[in-house]
Formats: structure tokens, sequence, C-alpha cells
């Protein structure tokens, strides 16, 4: 038995040494950027009754079309009044 001891000490002390660790290198971070949504592109649903009509139609405008829209509805009503055809 002294001599199979003698073996392994033996066979441990010539084996070489464990190879190092390799250095754990920091990973980047796993960020996943995500970009606000464009408020001049986003959507904006409104139900609309058209003049002389019975049904309601959906108009979908982006906000930038809806100002648009707006400003120049207030620039067709004031050339109206202005030259005297609105009633």
């Amino acid at each position: 038995m002294s001599l199979l001891l003698l073996l392994a000490a033996t066979a441990v002390a010539e084996a070489p040494p464990p190879a190092p660790l390799p250095q754990a290198s920091t990973p980047p971070p796993a960020v996943t950027v995500i970009k606000a949504p464009d408020p001049t592109q986003e959507k904006i649903c409104k139900r609309v009754t058209p003049i002389g009509a019975r049904r309601a139609q959906r108009v979908c405008l982006t906000a930038y079309e809806g100002a648009g829209r707006r400003a120049q509805s207030l620039r067709d009503m004031d050339q109206m009044v202005g030259k005297g055809t609105y009633p």
C-alpha cells in the first residue's frame, strides 16, 4: 500500500500545474436601445361627422398633419371674413 501512495504522490508531483483561469473580460452590458416614438408621427384618430352626412367617419392624422389642417382652416376663415363672404 505504501508503494501505491508513493506512486500517487509522484504522479501528483510530476503533473503540470493547472492552466491559469482566463481573465473574465467584462462583457459589454446587454442594453437594448428603444427609440422614443416621434410625437410628430403618432397617429391621432377622431370620429368626424361631415356636414350633411349621417354617419361619422374615422379620421386618423399625425399631430403635425392635424396642426396643419387647423392652421389652414383658420387662414380660410380669416380670408372669408376679410372678403365679406362669411354669412
